[in-house]
């Protein structure tokens, strides 16, 4: 199954609540840390730094017409938003071209 992204930003700011070293982490990855070590590890967990509040309780990428690639990515899959309720994206199913339909010779 191919799975599309629709939607739009939210300016929720969840996305880069959670970053790491390494880019973001999705919710199964910090449970997954969090039971391989009982506890999330101090210093892995950031919020970008890049972010800040904006009105209404929305937020505003400082950099966001230079953001990183990974940024402009994300979410590149469900997993990626998962636990992320106020998230503007979601992923449908893409559809499928029909195919030309084959058509008999006649006798």
């Amino acid at each position: 199954m191919e799975l599309k992204r629709i939607g739009s930003c939210s300016r929720c700011g969840d996305c880069c609540r959670f970053q790491c070293l390494f880019g973001s982490l999705t919710l199964s990855e910090r449970e997954r840390l969090r039971e391989i070590f009982g506890y999330l590890p101090e210093g892995q967990l950031r919020q970008c730094p890049h972010l800040e509040l904006a009105k209404g309780h929305k937020t505003r990428c400082r950099i966001y017409e230079r953001r990183p690639s990974h940024c402009k990515a994300f979410p590149a899959e469900p997993q990626d938003i998962e636990g992320l309720s106020k998230c503007g994206y979601k992923f449908e199913e893409k559809e499928r071209p029909a195919k030309p339909q084959q058509h008999s010779p006649q006798c």
